[in-house]
Formats: structure tokens, sequence, C-alpha cells
């Protein structure tokens, strides 16, 4: 501001900076410069980019279904993705075992079957559970 009043000489009366410009225009160009200053601030807070490499042995979730490609998150990063093992349904938590280029290659997650088949799997050995007592085989009545 104390520039723009060293601007002009004032012994020429009609030649001046008008006041509010030299309050308006710095004060704009301060804020801009404060703006952009947060924002670098802000992206370096953020967790680092996850390199594709690193993504094997990820879990994430099919966001549509896989037969055979779709789209999946892993992390906090959308990705195209191709189903290894057969078709995974949208929602299914999935496991990276490989890429294609930019395409993960995915499987459903075995440890995470259980949540998505109503808990008829044993955690982790992909065989079925002892069904619950409340639920029956079809055409059955419940015992008493």
């Amino acid at each position: 501001m104390v520039g723009g009043l060293l601007l002009f000489d004032p012994n020429v009366p009609d030649l001046r900076v008008s006041r509010w410009l030299l309050v308006v225009v710095p004060t704009l160009v301060v804020a801009f410069f404060a703006l952009v200053a947060q924002a670098a601030l802000e992206t370096r807070r953020r967790p680092p980019m996850i390199g594709v490499d690193l993504l094997y042995g990820e879990e994430g979730v099919a966001l549509t279904a896989l037969d055979p490609r779709g789209e999946v998150r892993v992390g906090h990063e959308l990705w195209s993705a191709e189903a290894v093992g057969g078709p995974i349904a949208s929602g299914v938590n999935i496991r990276v075992v490989g890429r294609s280029g930019l395409r993960l290659m995915v499987v459903a997650d075995p440890n995470h079957l259980g949540n998505h088949l109503g808990n008829h799997f044993a955690a982790g050995s992909g065989q079925p559970s002892a069904m619950p007592a409340h639920e029956t085989s079809e055409g059955q009545e419940p015992g008493p």
C-alpha cells in the first residue's frame, strides 16, 4: 500500500491513485495467496497416493458387479477391475491378486464371504457352518 502512495508526485494535484484501489487490490492479492497456501498445506497433509504395485493383497469393495469387468474401491481410490475367479456381485469384499496395466485383477475375499452369504460359511474355511436354529431348510418346520 505504501508503494502505491509513492507512485505519483504529490505536486501534481490531478494525478493520484484512488485510496480505495490501494486498499482493495492488495487485500485481494493477499487473500488469493492465503487460499493457495492453505490448499497446498491441505495437500501435504493427505496420505500419499497408493502405487499400483503396492496394492497386491489389499482388500476393497466391488462397486459394480464384476462379470468379468467392473469398478472396485481399494483404499480411497476407484479402480477398473477384472474378476479372476468368476463373477463377483456388487458390494462384495474383494482382494487384489494382480494387475494388467491399470486394471486390477481381483477375487472375492474368502475372509469376508460369510458376511455376504448370510454367515453360512465358517470364517476363513469356505465350508458351510451349522445353520442357526432360527433358520430352517426349505420345507421344514422349526423344531421345539
